[in-house]
């Protein structure tokens, strides 16, 4: 079967967090806790000073489909802007592990889950596993699916793109 993207004007769009359950996303956000910690040790018993807390949790409905943050599909996109676009999700990150920032300074970040809508004016996060939605969550702002659970394992789907 094929995840079903919501869609905004007739077109589907690229979800943050696409998941089976309230279920799924506590045991993945947990499991991440932990290869984070485990990283995270390793590289500082390594003298390598990195803020892993910047990583994506690649939950977003990329894994389903190529629908990118932006609206596009990849499949759509010329040899240079694919080059382009990786290049600058490249960029984006390395800036955000290695910039001191207000955005990046999660020492006294006590939140689970921080998700921000493609709108650019929604920005949601939850300090505690149980404050997570058990329903399909949306963008205040602009009505878009934040948080997608779609009652399937991630095995069901088949990727289309």
């Amino acid at each position: 079967m094929k995840y079903e993207a919501p869609t905004k004007d007739g077109k589907r769009y690229w979800v943050p967090v696409v998941c089976k359950n309230r279920d799924h996303l506590i045991g993945y956000l947990e499991g991440m806790r932990l290869m984070e910690d485990l990283i995270l040790d390793s590289l500082v018993q390594s003298g390598i000073d990195i803020d892993v807390s910047t990583i994506d949790l690649f939950l977003d409905s990329g894994r389903f489909n190529d629908i990118l943050e932006d609206g596009r599909r990849e499949s759509e996109l010329t040899d240079i802007d694919r080059k382009n676009l990786i290049q600058k999700m490249v960029d984006s990150k390395s800036l955000r592990i290695q910039e001191e920032h207000i955005e990046n300074d999660v020492k006294d970040d006590i939140s689970v889950l921080n998700i921000e809508c493609s709108c650019g004016y929604g920005f949601y996060s939850w300090n505690s596993l149980e404050e997570l939605p058990n329903d399909i969550f949306m963008c205040q702002h602009c009505g878009r699916v934040m948080i997608d659970y779609t009652g399937y394992d991630d095995v069901e789907f088949d990727y289309d793109g």
